[in-house]
């Protein structure tokens, strides 16, 4: 199976990631 993964990267370094998200809101909390 394929687990969606986001993953927000800064100047090459991993910042935060979220797996399999459900729902609009996880995606919109990686963001500042």
């Amino acid at each position: 199976k394929l687990w969606p993964t986001l993953i927000l990267v800064r100047d090459g370094q991993e910042i935060d990631r979220v797996v399999r998200p459900t729902s609009a809101e996880q995606i919109r909390q990686l963001f500042p």
